[in-house]
């Protein structure tokens, strides 16, 4: 045989995934034409899959040198240094792929993968909105599209490119899960249940979206079937810690109930990974406390903070400087923004650290006929984030940064994400629904002081705040509100 047939050859027999066979095969053409390039990028990707990366490198380099015009070449070994690791390599293999053609979607896709994996989100976003507009159908260019804007915290762009994936493919469990967990992050928590739905008759032991299944539900007060998702998914992995978690926090327990005996046999298992045994620290001490025996689930929850603690590092310093640069940001004066032409009532925020009396405060007040409660809304930080990653810039700096459009955006998109919320998912006044509407104050509780009080004055600067359990150090703060009452 000559080369290529040998090179056939082989190649089929490694795509049957008889590996030895296709090496030996793949060798054989190589020793009648060293120069092969074709031989050599096969080869490569087959030593990579047999965790002898170094030799596949060096093999899919020469294929490159003796074929430079295959860019396939390019794009392939950029995929195989980003599963590597090797983030700044495999970047700059795309990249150049990318130069060589750039009507080739299959570059800009592997950039965007590698700029996700190094953190380069802005960089990952253009790389995937290139490739669905040079392939409109990519469906994956859609849903890697979609979690790159979900990470930046554009969540209604997110959702613009993972309905766009699912309506050009319907039963795409990643497409489905994904707009579940955009949908849920908007609050549009029936309309997540639905997305998960789909994602679980295309893929029905998906532990993963059983998961998110069971959060959302368990969002709407939907607690059995919450439960019954959680067990469903401990079904397919029964060493999910962080499943295990869920469930227990979801339902009370008994002494030496099933649930319980089994977190405690995964607790015995000498090879568990410190974050699951944290995990299970937790759950555990939740279970045994429902049991009444507190001494045991004092000792879990103390183990579960000791094994968390060794794993965050914290630097004074650091976060001194923090400290001081938020007090800087609130001592900075922002020119107010004109009052919109369709103004909503000013919102009524409650600040206060855990244990404060926010969750009574929120009772007392959303008891009003003109008053919403949102709960806990993660808006907020969300759309700081966002900014923050247009601006290039992190918290508290970002603040100074914003224009006046920035702040402008923030506030509308605010009022417009308060106002899709499910009417469900309101912990307070369950009988009318969560609207943002002319007449009625939206409540939001913020437990992160050094977060809300700056960005609150970003734009919403005709809104009151609720300050409760305030420390003297925490008068800068108090200072950047406009405050309707304090409590000590």
């Amino acid at each position: 045989m000559d080369v290529e047939q040998r090179f056939a050859l082989a190649r089929e027999q490694h795509r049957a995934g008889a590996l030895p066979e296709a090496e030996r095969g793949y060798r054989a053409a190589l020793r009648i034409a060293p120069d092969h390039a074709p031989t050599l990028q096969a080869l490569g990707i087959l030593l990579f899959a047999t965790d002898r990366r170094d030799e596949a490198f060096a093999s899919m380099r020469e294929a490159i040198s003796r074929a430079p015009e295959e860019t396939v070449y390019l794009v392939n070994l950029g995929g195989l240094l980003t599963q590597a690791g090797q983030l700044n390599a495999a970047i700059d293999m795309c990249r150049k792929a990318t130069q060589l053609a750039p009507r080739d979607p299959r570059g800009f896709f592997n950039l965007g993968v590698a700029e996700q994996a190094a953190g380069g989100l802005l960089n990952a976003c253009a790389a995937f909105e290139t490739v669905v507009e040079l392939a409109p159908h990519d469906v994956e260019g859609y849903v890697n599209l979609g979690a790159v804007l979900s990470a930046l915290h554009e969540l209604e762009a997110a959702q613009l490119a993972l309905t766009r994936a699912v309506e050009i493919q319907p039963h795409n469990a990643d497409a489905q899960n994904n707009l579940g967990g955009v949908l849920q992050r908007l609050g549009r928590t029936q309309e997540a249940i639905e997305a998960y739905e789909r994602a679980l008759s295309a893929r029905p032991d998906d532990a993963r979206t059983l998961g998110n299944l069971a959060s959302a539900l368990a969002e709407l007060g939907q607690l059995e079937a919450a439960e019954a998702a959680y067990r469903t998914a401990l079904s397919t992995r029964p060493h999910d810690a962080r499943l295990h978690r869920h469930l227990a926090l979801l339902r009370p327990h008994q002494v030496g109930d099933a649930d319980t005996a089994a977190m405690e046999a995964l607790w015995a298992d000498t090879e568990l990974k410190t974050s699951d045994r944290v995990q299970l620290a937790f759950g555990l001490g939740k279970a045994l406390d429902d049991a009444g025996q507190h001494e045991e689930a004092f000792n879990k929850f103390s183990e579960g903070n000791r094994l968390h603690r060794a794993t965050l590092t914290h630097d004074a310093a650091a976060s001194h400087a923090y400290l001081v640069d938020i007090a800087a940001v609130c001592s900075t004066r922002l020119e107010p923004l004109p009052v919109s032409s369709t103004p909503h009532p000013a919102p009524i925020f409650v600040l206060g650290m855990p244990r404060s009396g926010t969750t009574l405060v929120e009772t007392i007040l959303s008891s009003h006929s003109q008053v919403d409660a949102g709960g806990e809304l993660t808006f907020l930080g969300d759309l700081v984030r966002a900014c923050g990653e247009r601006r290039k810039a992190s918290y508290p700096s970002v603040v100074n940064r914003l224009t006046a459009e920035d702040r402008d955006w923030m506030a509308t998109e605010y009022v417009r994400r308060s106002a899709q919320l499910d009417s469900h998912t309101v912990p307070i006044r369950q009988d009318r629904p969560l609207q943002a509407q002319r007449d009625r104050h939206l409540l939001v509780v913020l437990r992160h002081l050094l977060l809300g009080a700056p960005t609150i004055r970003l734009r919403y600067h005709r809104a009151c705040s609720v300050l409760l359990g305030l420390h003297s150090t925490d008068g800068a703060l108090a200072r950047s509100l406009r405050p309707c009452a304090r409590g000590g």
